[in-house]
């Protein structure tokens, strides 16, 4: 029997760690096969390659897809969505995955499971049903009903899924699979603080508790017309004068080219915005 091929997208360290034990364990099955697609951020450098530290964990990508055209702004962003549907239909078609795997809320995500599920490939989500707020929460709603086998994270995240109109037999409560890489550190570290043979470190084991907090800031994209064109200046600072320019972005060149071992999709054309800020002569 033939393995099935199951296809995951990486888009940025905030979601590699959901996919990346998983990935393990598929490599390590006989009846899977990883086809790992790395986009998004992960191909940039000013966000510091971290397509590099995927091959540092052992993984060979599958595809690698550029998406985007260049420019912090809406409009570039949107246009960076559809440079990165046209490049995942061409790795899809290419690989032909019997399933996709994709976790979280990410936009970069959403675009790879409006094109799986165009193209009539079934889609399995990683923490579907939790509560993200702003655009983040739609678009991890968005994709729970776009996907056909949900993965939510706790009980509380499958009953939302469940009102959502989702069969009860797609609705799996997995966990949050990257807690398992945290698991293993914890345990061996209570084992050393035990094996010294000092009760008071056994009880600080027992007892300690450590809470990290995260604080995710939610976007705000200016508008041209929320923005003056001057502002009270601080203390001596001069008032600065916002202006909004285009400038055209070379284009690249289109459809494949060759990025190590794996095939990479880079956008075809693009002509991003640019905000210009632009302090008057003294």
């Amino acid at each position: 029997m033939k393995p099935r091929k199951i296809a995951v997208v990486s888009e940025a360290r905030a979601t590699y760690g959901y996919v990346k034990r998983v990935m393990h364990l598929i490599e390590r099955s006989e009846r899977l096969e990883l086809q790992l697609i790395v986009t998004g951020m992960h191909l940039l450098k000013e966000y510091g390659s971290s397509i590099n530290e995927i091959v540092r964990d052992g993984f060979t990508p599958a595809a690698r897809v550029d998406m985007y055209v260049g420019g912090d702004t809406p409009t570039a962003w949107a246009k960076s969505l559809g440079v990165e549907m046209q490049g995942l239909a061409q790795v899809f078609d290419m690989l032909k995955p019997d399933l996709l795997l994709v976790a979280g809320d990410r936009a970069e995500i959403l675009a790879a499971t409006v094109t799986a599920a165009y193209m009539n490939i079934p889609v399995a989500h990683i923490q579907s049903g939790d509560l993200s707020g702003h655009i983040d929460g739609s678009a991890r709603h968005a994709i729970t009903k776009l996907a056909h086998i949900h993965l939510p994270a706790c009980e509380d995240s499958a009953e939302r899924v469940r009102k959502m109109g989702e069969e009860p037999w797609r609705i799996f409560n997995v966990g949050a699979p990257q807690l398992d890489d945290e698991a293993p550190l914890e345990l061996e570290r209570r084992r050393q603080q035990c094996r010294c043979g000092d009760r008071l470190a056994e009880r600080v084991a027992h007892l300690l508790r450590v809470v990290v907090v995260f604080h995710h800031g939610l976007p705000r994209w200016p508008q041209v017309h929320e923005l003056p064109a001057e502002r009270i200046p601080l203390e001596d600072e001069p008032a600065q004068r916002v202006d909004f320019r285009h400038r055209a972005i070379r284009p690249r060149e289109p459809g494949f080219s060759t990025c190590g071992s794996s095939p990479t999709i880079r956008p075809a054309q693009c002509c991003a915005p640019t905000c210009l800020a632009r302090r008057p002569r003294r």
